[in-house]
């Protein structure tokens, strides 16, 4: 239970460093996700992942992601996994842009276990390409993410944190360093055995070259297991 304890202590540690950093522009924003997952084999999982995320103090679309991919289990937790996601972006009085991202990724559980306390760890390198220029963008995510059940109750708090660190500099404006960093808290609600809900606060820091931004994201994400 002390480790427990520890490990939400940590998570809102960073949460609340998030929130002090300085000179940042703040925007509250609503990012809805669903995740479909099916059984290929009893190896191979397909997904896929929507997520339109409404700017601007959540009052337009100002993006939209979708990600499907397959991922392969190699035992004990194991996944690697392969796929693509499409992103388009609509700033407010600037130009749409589209960006093609096809990523790979490997997640494995640091220690506990499903359906109790569980730290997992995911390691996803992408690279991305713009419609509005040539050169080729590297990335590396590195997320580590928590569970904590809630006793009595079938749900659980969940936390998480997820660095971005752009490998390189490109022409359509991506600078190599420190790209953003994401950190949430919320709770897991199962709603049958196949769906789940998980609703929460993220915050982004986004390390922007006009100026550093702290988005404020009301998140939630309806999981769908089939």
């Amino acid at each position: 239970m002390n480790l427990r304890f520890a490990s939400v202590g940590v998570c809102l540690v960073s949460l609340l460093a998030q929130q002090g950093i300085a000179h940042a522009d703040d925007d509250f924003q609503f990012w809805q996700t669903t995740n479909l997952s099916a059984k290929l084999d009893e190896e191979l999982t397909g997904h896929l992942e929507v997520q339109p995320r409404f700017t601007d103090d959540a009052s337009r679309l100002g993006q939209l992601l979708i990600r499907p991919s397959i991922g392969w289990g190699l035992g004990g937790g194991v996944v690697v996994s392969a796929g693509y996601a499409y992103v388009r972006t609509s700033p407010a009085g600037s130009t749409v842009t589209h960006e093609h991202r096809p990523w790979q990724q490997l997640a494995f559980p640091v220690t506990g276990q499903p359906g109790s306390f569980m730290l997992t760890s995911r390691s996803r390198i992408e690279q991305r390409v713009r419609e509005d220029g040539n050169d080729l963008g590297h990335r590396f995510r590195q997320q580590v993410r928590m569970m904590v059940p809630l006793e009595r109750t079938g749900w659980n708090v969940v936390a998480w944190s997820e660095v971005f660190l752009n490998l390189n500099d490109t022409d359509w404006g991506q600078r190599s360093g420190l790209d953003r960093w994401r950190n949430f808290i919320g709770v897991n609600i199962p709603i049958s055995h196949v769906v789940s809900a998980e609703p929460g606060y993220l915050n982004q820091y986004v390390n922007s070259a006009s100026g550093d931004i702290s988005d404020h994201v009301l998140s939630m994400t309806l999981n769908v297991n089939f």
